[in-house]
């Protein structure tokens, strides 16, 4: 990528990037359009490690144009939201000691999630942000989390309800829990099976004291109603939904829906 940015270009990068793949849209934020948007998964197939593979992917055309802004979006479980007034900088591997593995070269970055008193730390992969740093001389970084946590937050300020939301990936899905504009939970959490997702869809209600009865449950990402994790939640709880249009795509863009349910924290970014 070209590392003048003096001249305006009026095009936004955002880039999501987990172990096992990358996500990339761009967008012309004069006429508020998508120029690109595609998928990339990283091949368990080859020697390559990590940092070539995103070298190989960076060579694409699309990653050598100018942008005005590069947001490097870090999709793992490694992070844990804390309410700002309990928030220390000094003491930050603290928050995430008891539910991750700290190694000694890891390193922690904080997003401040405006407007809802929360800072959110994370752990990023130091060949992702060392390959994205080298190359994106003017990217920024956030992790997945902070951008569900902020715009469920903004979806749910006028509602009275419990909402349940299930943020659905291909190997693993996150479960965000909002009450009266709180949040109450948010987790990440793997799956290999339909059960697995009923397990611990039906654990994170019980603990919260839901009733499947009454709460409502809104699936958004990699879903669709006929999948699996759609019909075994519907047999088990009485409201469940697939998160609506204007909620997806808040920005109003020119994407479909199925996109905006898929790439939902890529195009929110």
């Amino acid at each position: 990528m070209s590392k003048n940015i003096a001249l305006k270009e009026y095009q936004k990068l955002s880039i999501q990037i987990s172990l096992n793949g990358l996500s990339f849209y761009s967008q012309d934020t004069i006429h508020n359009t998508t120029s690109d948007i595609e998928t990339f998964d990283f091949s368990k197939k080859t020697s390559k490690p990590l940092g070539e593979q995103l070298e190989s992917i960076f060579s694409d055309s699309v990653f050598t144009k100018n942008y005005d802004s590069v947001n490097i979006i870090h999709e793992n479980s490694l992070f844990c939201p804390v309410p700002t007034p309990l928030f220390d900088k000094d003491n930050i591997s603290e928050y995430l000691k008891f539910s991750t593995k700290i190694l000694p070269l890891d390193q922690y970055k904080i997003d401040v999630i405006q407007n809802h008193n929360i800072h959110n730390v994370y752990i990023t992969d130091s060949v992702i942000t060392e390959k994205c740093d080298s190359y994106f001389e003017e990217c920024t970084h956030t992790h997945s989390s902070s951008i569900l946590i902020s715009v469920l937050l903004n979806i749910s300020k006028n509602s009275y309800e419990t909402q349940f939301f299930v943020h659905v990936k291909k190997e693993h899905f996150e479960i965000i829990v909002i009450n009266r504009g709180k949040l109450l939970l948010i987790n990440s959490f793997q799956h290999t099976c339909k059960e697995d997702f009923l397990y611990y869809t039906l654990f994170v209600a019980e603990q919260l004291g839901l009733n499947p009865e009454k709460f409502q449950l809104y699936f958004f990402g990699a879903i669709r109603p006929e999948d699996e994790l759609h019909s075994i939640a519907y047999k088990y709880v009485r409201h469940v939904y697939l998160l609506d249009e204007n909620s997806c795509n808040s920005k109003m863009l020119d994407l479909k829906y199925g996109d905006c349910l898929k790439h939902f924290t890529l195009i929110n970014s």
